[in-house]
């Protein structure tokens, strides 16, 4: 049984409206469910609002916020489905010109899902990167997002936090990660010669911005780019490709500028995030499963 459907099977026996966390305490009473996580309620939530996003009826809907109910239900008039409307905050994002990959063109760098280490792939982008506003990229399944991603690491602790409902992606809201970042700026990479090594001069000039955009690092720090991460699995992920940086502090003196957007930042240590690894959203999965790749020091 799926998440999902377990989901949907409460709310058929309850014949009412629920919250998260009336559906996470239902759940539980189910063998399969019972020794989830502390946060798996932040699951319970991302996958039906990335169900709501994703179909245009489905069969699980919000009805006010936390709070869910069946198509049905609002078929037969019991219930309205709620409108978020577009938030003011979001504006400015959903307005910036992005650099997006026609997805023809995926193929030329990646032939599976997760992540590679690869060199950063200039030549891709110089060949293929195009512009697009924002609004229009995330209603396109033609076209592949770029991504700066930023795992931040001091020693063998990462860097981890929650994602909350006042960023702009609201697929991922209430899911755990160990990555920061954004989208790539179609200005940052128009300009992409090949032969420039990005390594040594012109990359972090280039893409670190959603870095310092994110956090104030006063620790010296190394920024590396490690590969690339894409995972069709998800909606939201397959429309996107995350270029992966390791960022290794002197020590953990930093501070989150956007503070609305990553909730209960925590160091924890790089061996408790693989005991806890279904926590987190698949990206991070992805990353905890291959840190042996990750944290390799490049050759």
């Amino acid at each position: 049984m799926t998440l999902l459907e377990a989901i949907y099977g409460e709310l058929v026996k309850a014949n009412k409206p629920l919250t998260d966390n009336e559906i996470e305490q239902k759940l539980r009473l189910h063998s399969e469910f019972k020794d989830k996580s502390s946060n798996f309620v932040t699951s319970i939530r991302a996958r039906i609002y990335e169900k709501a996003k994703l179909d245009q009826h489905p069969d699980i809907v919000v009805l006010a916020p936390n709070t869910f109910g069946l198509a049905s239900w609002v078929a037969e008039g019991r219930y309205q489905i709620h409108q978020t409307g577009e938030r003011k905050l979001h504006k400015g994002h959903l307005d910036e010109v992005i650099a997006v990959i026609p997805k023809e063109h995926l193929s030329k760098l990646i032939t599976r899902d997760g992540f590679k280490r690869i060199a950063f792939p200039a030549q891709w982008i110089a060949n293929y990167c195009v512009p697009m506003v924002r609004r229009d990229a995330e209603k396109s399944y033609d076209h592949i997002q770029l991504i700066s991603s930023f795992l931040i690491t001091c020693s063998n602790d990462v860097l981890t936090h929650i994602r909350s409902g006042k960023a702009p992606e609201a697929r991922l809201k209430g899911e755990k990660s160990i990555l920061l970042g954004g989208h790539v700026a179609y200005n940052e990479v128009g300009g992409f010669v090949a032969d420039i090594n990005y390594e040594l001069f012109e990359k972090p000039k280039l893409l670190e911005r959603e870095l310092h955009e994110e956090v104030d690092i006063i620790s010296k720090h190394k920024t590396v780019y490690k590969g690339c991460l894409y995972d069709s699995s998800r909606d939201v992920s397959s429309q996107h490709l995350s270029l992966i940086h390791h960022v290794v502090l002197s020590n953990k003196n930093l501070v989150i500028k956007e503070k609305g957007y990553h909730r209960n930042l925590e160091w924890l240590h790089i061996d408790k995030l693989a005991d806890s690894v279904n926590d987190y959203e698949n990206w991070s999965v992805e990353i905890i499963k291959n840190f042996s790749k990750v944290l390799k020091k490049n050759a």
